[in-house]
Formats: structure tokens, sequence, C-alpha cells
């Protein structure tokens, strides 16, 4: 994922890889807008024609092209999730001290996987993000920049 470069200094994006289709992208400090914005560069930069090794999992020797399993029109789904300082300590507050972190992650981990599912019911290759103004996640287009 070397577009990541592209997104964020290093030192405030993490990439966690959840499950077979999911990442999760950490992006510290940066408004609901902007995240959008590189939810769409990301989305663009996704999209399109993978080729893949199916018949060995690590890298290392090049395989010639025609040897490659050929996954045509790969479309992606983007969630941005936001979440204030604010309301993470008002989250954190639900609980007991000694679970609190690990409640939030779950909760947050829940919304997230609830918007992913929102955008692979909508078809695919969109972006679902919150919306503060419905209070709902909702499909995000890039026209709605300011």
């Amino acid at each position: 994922m070397g577009q990541l470069r592209l997104l964020s200094d290093p030192e405030l994006r993490r990439l966690y890889h959840v499950s077979a289709d999911r990442y999760y992208l950490f992006l510290k400090g940066v408004t609901l807008d902007a995240a959008r914005n590189r939810a769409e560069t990301l989305r663009l930069t996704l999209i399109g024609e993978y080729r893949v090794n199916a018949h060995h999992t690590y890298m290392g020797r090049l395989i010639p092209r025609d040897r490659l399993l050929e996954l045509p029109n790969v479309t992606v789904r983007l969630g941005v999730g936001s979440y204030e300082y604010s309301k993470l300590k008002e989250v954190l507050s639900r609980y007991p001290a000694e679970i609190a972190v690990a409640e939030t992650r779950a909760v947050i981990m829940l919304n997230l996987d609830e918007i992913l599912d929102l955008g692979q019911r909508e078809g695919g290759n969109v972006i679902i993000s919150w919306d503060p103004v419905a209070w709902a996640y909702r499909r995000w287009s890039p026209s709605e920049s300011a």
C-alpha cells in the first residue's frame, strides 16, 4: 500500500489488517472533510484490475504476467468514521475503567463494520461516511466537498 505515503504523515496514520478483506486506516488529527477527500483518493487508486499469484502467497520471485490470476474490475468500499475527543471521552466513560478501552474499541469496530456492510449493500465502489447533520451513516460523494 505504497499509496498511503500520499495520504498523511507516517507518524499520524496506522494501517490495521483486520480480516481477509478489511483494512482500517487510522488518521490522527484529520478533519472529517479531509478524511473523506483522502478516502476518495484512495478509492480511485484501488479500483481497477489486479493480478495475483493464486498458487503462492509469499513475496519474492517475480511471476510472469501470464501465470497470474487476473481480477478485473475490482471495486472497493470505503468507510469514513470520525470521533472527536469529546465523543471518545463520553464513550469511554460508559464503562468501568478496567474495560473501558476494550469496550470502546469494540463499539468503534462495530461502527466500522456497519459502514463497510452498508457500502457492500450499495454495490461497492462507494464511500460511506458519518453525517453529523443527519446523525447517520450515508453515501458520500466528492461533489459535497466545500
